[in-house]
């Protein structure tokens, strides 16, 4: 089944793309491999229509994630902004919660599996904060230098 192409319905970037003057009149099915299970998928063409012409999607942006570990990505990223808004009400008696903490910590992890650098320096805050709920001898004094141990003179 071929899916013609509908340039006109293109994002405004997409249509100052080469592609917009390329010649060619249908999406074809692009195969390629999962960067996280590395299982073969297949952008069709009617998928690369809704993404292009419905989401408005930069043309040549592609798929790298099948469509389960997509859908992994995607809760992950709801739950990560679930604990971010939770983080920004509750912050200061979420600094000393370790298992939240720790449950924030564990979706932050997740992300570069799938090619993705969100949380990255947050990741480093929470096991500084992590670190310093598991152990109360460790206190931050400045931001930006590491923790030092309480009881040793300087």
């Amino acid at each position: 089944m071929s899916t013609y192409i509908e340039r006109e319905n293109w994002s405004e970037a997409s249509k100052r793309s080469y592609a917009y003057h390329y010649s060619r009149v249908v999406y074809e099915d692009i195969t390629y491999v999962c960067r996280k299970c590395s299982k073969t998928a297949v952008f069709t063409g009617e998928e690369q229509k809704e993404s292009y012409e419905v989401k408005k999607n930069y043309i040549w942006q592609r798929r790298t994630l099948c469509g389960q570990c997509n859908a992994e990505l995607y809760k992950l990223k709801v739950k990560n902004l679930a604990l971010q808004e939770r983080w920004a009400k509750e912050k200061k008696s979420l600094q000393r919660d370790f298992y939240f903490i720790g449950e924030w910590l564990s979706v932050i992890e997740q992300f570069p599996a799938y090619g993705s650098r969100i949380g990255g320096s947050m990741g480093a805050r929470l096991r500084m904060l992590l670190a310093s709920a598991l152990n109360p001898s460790i206190e931050r004094t400045v931001v930006g230098k590491p923790p030092t141990a309480a009881h040793v003179k300087r």
